[in-house]
């Protein structure tokens, strides 16, 4: 289940980590019910380590969306985007819980990080290719 001060102290971290203006990798993704949207981006240095990462999301999000986006930017952060890629929501979700396992009514907010994760770093494998 969601260990509320878990997810409360990672959210409150979500503004160390704003999208970064010179992102040269994005990913979105929107949770069908909710129509929360998030944007994660990244910078890339020429080595393929994540130099900067950050995000926007919906204002009203709730928490446990912004601590997962927290933590994931926190776990890619100076990483290869190789690294980056292993992170799933899983991960995300267990960091977040205090017995391991997912909370349903959360699990969707994890999921919604890995799918613009996955986004960003296709759009740099994409620009890296080209």
């Amino acid at each position: 289940m969601t260990d509320q001060s878990l997810a409360l102290e990672w959210a409150a971290k979500a503004k160390d980590y704003p999208l970064p203006p010179e992102a040269n990798a994005r990913g979105l993704a929107q949770e069908p019910n909710c129509k929360d949207l998030l944007e994660l981006g990244m910078r890339v240095d020429e080595f393929g380590r994540v130099l900067e990462i950050g995000f926007t999301l919906t204002q009203s999000a709730c928490p446990p969306v912004w601590a997962c986006a927290a933590y994931a930017c926190a776990q890619c952060l100076g990483k290869p985007v190789m690294a980056c890629l292993a992170l799933d929501h899983r991960q995300l979700f267990a960091a977040l819980s205090g017995d391991g396992e997912p909370d349903p009514e959360h699990i969707h907010c994890a999921m919604m990080v890995e799918l613009a994760l996955k986004g960003a770093l296709a759009d740099y494998g994409r620009r890296f290719r080209s």
